[in-house]
């Protein structure tokens, strides 16, 4: 799993989600617009962290631009395993068995998941 991933709390990953919504390459304005946060110092306080961790990476220019060092698809993958992991005893089809037993699965996801099993192997 990725190290940076689990230290991520939750403050920081709407920090993150907000540079991620936002193409990736941002500005603190950007992220203080896209949020509704509570003071501009907590704010940086959350983001000189995520930097600290090695989650944003910092550059000047006329202005601090950051930069998120992980995907929101690698976070959202380590974040899973992270679950199989202690949830499921590193079992993901007692993953998909407790989503199928919640009825968590609309019929149109269910037909896009059998889409990717290949042919004959039903």
């Amino acid at each position: 799993m990725n190290e940076v991933s689990k230290r991520i709390s939750n403050a920081e990953l709407e920090i993150m989600q907000a540079i991620w919504n936002n193409g990736g390459e941002t500005t603190f304005s950007r992220i203080w617009r896209s949020m509704n946060y509570n003071t501009k110092q907590a704010m940086q306080t959350l983001i000189d962290r995520l930097v600290r961790k090695g989650a944003l990476r910092q550059i000047r220019r006329e202005v601090y631009y950051y930069f998120p060092l992980i995907s929101r698809e690698e976070y959202a993958r380590a974040k899973t395993k992270e679950l199989i992991d202690k949830s499921y005893a590193g079992s993901a089809m007692g993953l998909v068995a407790a989503l199928f037993a919640d009825n968590a699965f609309t019929p149109e996801e269910i037909d896009e998941l059998k889409k990717c099993w290949p042919a004959g192997s039903e």
